[in-house]
């Protein structure tokens, strides 16, 4: 069976951060995204505590010629984690750097790393992981806040791509990389990751390496991934100039300027009754507003004539809070 590469990809990928083996809906739902066409799966170790991972193990287990690129990722450590951790390590004398940002606990050793890896082979029914990222490095320079944060965080990188690049010449994974939300960050943000010291973290490993991936936020109010200032380039250009794959994650759970999150996508079975007639009925008095201004400036046609109307028109169920219908009137449809 030939193994599907980038340029095969579908444009849309299936990201399950909240998808179980354990929901049937979740099943069916993942049945059909790769029915239609999609071969491109993002999970992660943490993702509904391993059952994220079970879901599509258990879909290949069933479909084993189907090819699908599956991508997961690892550095957050759950209780259980952290119990294996300090057994692993008992009579090593040294400790693995184990980074604490509130709840958060987050580390990127490989001793970790593998025991990561193993865990999702099983539960993904795979031999290999045809993508496995570090996932959100910038919870070490959260906690760390020093001067010698990013320093030290590079070391810890570095070491890490030692180990997989080991990996892939083994056959375990074929591409790695990092998964951050705050690698297209701009201003004096906190915990900024940048994709020049990954980039050279991997040189150092290797000419021929094999960190191929970024994933980062990309949406309707976070897309500073694509954004230049002056000539410079984006750092979706830089990325591929060093042929890097930018993969985008969160396409309809943004933030916005202030830090709030946005929803844009709910599941319609939350709505009660009451509540969907409401939200019909105003969704109706919209657009009797619009289709009166528009007969007021003489327009011949109607509110549906607009893409951004049909848009709204066709999602008015799925907008799921108050900030992002402020998100969407002032940022886009006023």
């Amino acid at each position: 069976m030939s193994l599907p590469e980038f340029d095969q990809l579908s444009k849309v990928g299936l990201g399950t951060y909240n998808m179980s083996v354990n929901k049937p809906t979740h099943v069916r739902a993942f049945s059909y995204a790769i029915k239609c066409g999609c071969n491109l799966i993002d999970t992660a170790t943490n993702y509904m505590n391993g059952d994220s991972e079970k879901l599509i193990g258990n879909f290949i287990a069933g479909h084993p010629k189907k090819e699908i690129f599956v991508i997961s990722k690892a550095g957050y450590l759950s209780p259980k984690d952290l119990v294996y951790l300090k057994r692993a390590f008992k009579n090593k004398g040294t400790d693995p750097v184990i980074s604490k940002y509130g709840d958060i606990i987050h580390c990127l050793h490989p001793d970790f790393l593998k025991y990561k890896i193993k865990g999702s082979l099983l539960r993904l029914n795979r031999k290999y992981l045809d993508g496995f990222l570090l996932h959100n490095p910038e919870y070490f320079l959260l906690a760390a806040a020093s001067k010698t944060a990013r320093k030290k965080l590079n070391s810890i990188v570095r070491i890490a791509f030692e180990f997989l690049e080991e990996y892939v010449h083994r056959g375990i994974i074929r591409y790695y990389g990092v998964s951050s939300n705050t690698f297209a960050a701009t201003g004096d943000k906190p915990g900024v990751v940048g994709l020049d010291d990954m980039i050279s973290a991997a040189r150092h490993v290797s000419s021929a390496h094999s960190f191929k991936i970024v994933q980062l936020p990309y949406n309707f109010t976070e897309h500073q991934a694509s954004d230049k200032t002056g000539t410079a380039k984006s750092f979706i250009e830089i990325a591929g100039d060093n042929g890097i794959q930018v993969f985008s994650n969160r396409p309809l759970n943004m933030k916005d300027a202030s830090g709030e999150f946005l929803r844009f996508a709910y599941y319609s079975e939350n709505l009660s009754i009451s509540e969907e007639n409401k939200a019909n009925k105003t969704l109706h008095q919209f657009l009797e507003l619009i289709n009166r201004r528009l007969l007021k400036m003489q327009y011949s046609g109607v509110a549906e004539d607009f893409e951004i109307i049909c848009q709204l028109k066709d999602n008015w169920q799925n907008i799921g809070n108050q900030s992002s219908v402020r998100t969407l009137f002032y940022s886009y449809l006023r």
